[in-house]
């Protein structure tokens, strides 16, 4: 759509310096959020709702560099002579017109008449990838003559790693207001994977016998893991949830005897996984007990447990 078309429908344009917004920790996560990309530059804005037939909603393009999205900040204020009635909307979009990732609303009375000011969407927190290109979407409900939002923007190229867009039709389609970026801040979490599973437990045993193994994980960014358990013989499964650093005990019982390597990896909420934690333990089979043998442990007992100690897991004596 023509940029000028675009401007016939701002009525109001305003300026006036950005004052900082109180920081406001996202209810959503267990560690502090962090800012992450911003543009909190203005010298004006565009008009977001409907009334008679004008029916506009925007978008600003972004790329995040922290790989868990806590919640986003708009600077908005509700057109003077036909504000708006019905909630602002902000959705978080992978492309302008693809599914919605998460949402979250605002009431229209929450938001000033006039004069802007910073509002806070606090949606539960979601994985994003960072470096790739994320659009924010705000819309009002499509209802006549709801009245108009008003988000603050700037005219000039202020940030570098996204753009304006524009749509006169219920976000069906979109058109790029080059030069143009809405003021935004959006906060999030580094996502980094857990550290690789510890494995402790019996080491030797004997088949059909269950036996007790404890796992352990820490996610650096706090968030709760579960394990992922290969036990070498055809059978895995998958533990609940429990908090980072926190131990679960499994029982396992191997049918045959054999040398295993039980392995196991941590995954935590958002996806991220560990490398795998192994422990390789034996299970000997049962063997009978030949002369020459008993004579060995009659006169040389150490020698005896240590024959005993070094082969029995594979052989049988009885061979």
């Amino acid at each position: 759509m023509n940029k000028s078309i675009c401007v016939l429908f701002i009525s109001l344009l305003f300026c006036g310096m950005v004052t900082a917004s109180s920081i406001n920790y996202s209810k959503n996560t267990m560690l502090f959020d962090e800012l992450d990309q911003s543009q909190t530059q203005t010298n004006g804005g565009r008009l977001l709702g409907t009334y008679s037939n004008a029916k506009w909603q925007l978008a600003q393009s972004f790329v995040p560099q922290k790989g868990i999205l806590t919640r986003v900040e708009l600077y908005l204020s509700r057109e003077e002579v036909v504000p708006a009635t019905q909630p602002f909307y902000l959705a978080i979009r992978e492309s302008l017109t693809g599914a919605t990732l998460t949402e979250a609303s605002i009431s229209a009375s929450s938001v000033p008449i006039s004069n802007p000011a910073w509002k806070e969407f606090d949606f539960p927190d979601i994985p994003v990838n960072a470096g790739e290109e994320y659009f924010l979407v705000g819309y009002s409900p499509d209802v006549p003559n709801n009245g108009f939002f008003f988000w603050s923007g700037i005219d000039t190229d202020t940030y570098v790693n996204g753009i304006t867009y524009i749509s006169g039709d219920v976000g069906v389609t979109w058109d790029p207001d080059y030069g143009y970026d809405l003021c935004f801040k959006t906060y999030g979490l580094t996502n980094d994977p857990p550290e690789k599973p510890s494995i402790t437990g019996t080491v030797k045993g004997v088949p059909d016998v269950p036996y007790n193994y404890t796992f352990t994980a820490v996610e650096p960014d706090g968030e709760n893991i579960k394990y992922v358990i290969d036990w070498a013989d055809g059978n895995q499964e998958e533990t609940v949830y429990v908090s980072s650093g926190e131990s679960i005990t499994m029982s396992h019982t191997w049918a045959d005897r054999g040398r295993y390597t039980i392995q196991a990896k941590a995954v935590d909420v958002v996806g991220k996984e560990s490398e795998w934690g192994t422990l390789n333990i034996q299970m000997p089979t049962t063997y009978t007990i030949e002369p020459w043998w008993q004579w060995l442990e009659q006169q040389f007992p150490l020698l005896a447990r240590l024959f005993h100690f070094v082969f029995s897991p594979e052989l049988n004596l009885s061979n």
